[in-house]
């Protein structure tokens, strides 16, 4: 639904403040819904001609004529609700877009926060525990699922280490 007040498609609208943005989604998904109940009947009388000319059999030329017409008018509605709607979905995601990029709607940008280098008990603990899923692994009383997934910890343990130990 393109007005006047929002034309430009691509540009952030500052005047629009949030309560306006949402109204307007709001009013356009009500639209959408009422086209979509359109559709609907819309559907509903183009099954009924079609099963009317299915179960004729033979029918006047005038008759069978009048139900190709109807048949046509039915699709090429549902083909102009079904384009209406697509134009409703973009420009719900345009003002869904807006609202979400909103200056009103911003909050401070989150500290990201570095990650400290492991201490020497952190490697060590690491290590102690690739070294017990190791031994698990080796332990052929076990089911053979249950060391195959502790060889599988034990062996993703080790770039983790690695890289501890770089850094």
């Amino acid at each position: 639904m393109t007005t006047p007040e929002n034309d430009d498609a691509g540009a952030a609208l500052p005047s629009h403040d949030l309560l306006a943005i949402r109204s307007q989604i709001h009013d356009l998904k009500e639209e959408r819904e009422s086209l979509k109940e359109k559709k609907r009947v819309t559907q509903v009388q183009l099954t009924k001609i079609k099963n009317l000319v299915r179960s004729s059999g033979r029918m006047p030329n005038e008759k069978y004529k009048q139900c190709c017409d109807a048949q046509s008018k039915y699709i090429a509605q549902i083909q102009t609700i079904e384009k209406r709607m697509g134009a409703i979905k973009l420009e719900i995601q345009r003002l869904a877009d807006l609202e979400h990029y909103h200056p009103e709607r911003q909050t401070a940008p989150k500290q990201v926060m570095k990650p400290e280098p492991m201490g020497r008990e952190c490697i060590e603990a690491l290590v102690a525990l690739r070294e017990k899923y190791q031994a698990f692994s080796a332990d052929h009383t076990r089911v053979s699922s249950m060391r195959t997934m502790a060889a599988e910890f034990a062996f993703q343990l080790n770039p983790i280490i690695k890289a501890a130990l770089k850094g």
